[in-house]
């Protein structure tokens, strides 16, 4: 009880003093934390398989996590909004143990093709991706 009513009564000085703190390594942070994300990005991408699961492709700059029933809008609104993805949703697929059943890596180009047109240009027969 004391340390509740210490904070209380010095808690606009502690403020100041943790805001001066952020502003003066504000930079080291930030640095910090986006290690930090692209570490759990990579332990991430890797845990499912770390290649396209529909092409195959393996440079990580390129993969992307896919929900496998085409609920990620729903998804990431149970995680904080629409713009949940990235951090939030690695975070949140360690923490689950990183179920493979909803979930898959693609590449940029097979998700947005699933998800513009229903199905990626690798799914379609050989003689039709030819056409298209």
């Amino acid at each position: 009880m004391q340390t509740r009513a210490y904070y209380l009564a010095h808690r606009s000085q502690k403020r100041a003093t943790s805001l001066a703190q952020y502003r003066k390594h504000r930079i080291a942070i930030a640095r910090r934390k986006s290690l930090k994300s692209r570490a759990l990005r990579v332990e991430t991408i890797t845990a499912y398989g770390g290649r396209c699961a529909c092409c195959g492709e393996t440079e990580l700059s390129f993969l992307c996590m896919d929900h496998v029933h085409g609920d990620g809008a729903a998804h990431r609104r149970t995680l904080g909004g629409h713009h949940a993805g990235g951090r939030k949703m690695y975070l949140w697929l360690k923490r689950e143990g990183f179920p493979k059943d909803r979930f898959r890596v693609l590449c940029y180009n097979c998700n947005i093709a699933r998800g513009l047109y229903g199905q990626c240009p690798h799914e379609l027969a050989p003689e039709r991706a030819a056409t298209a």
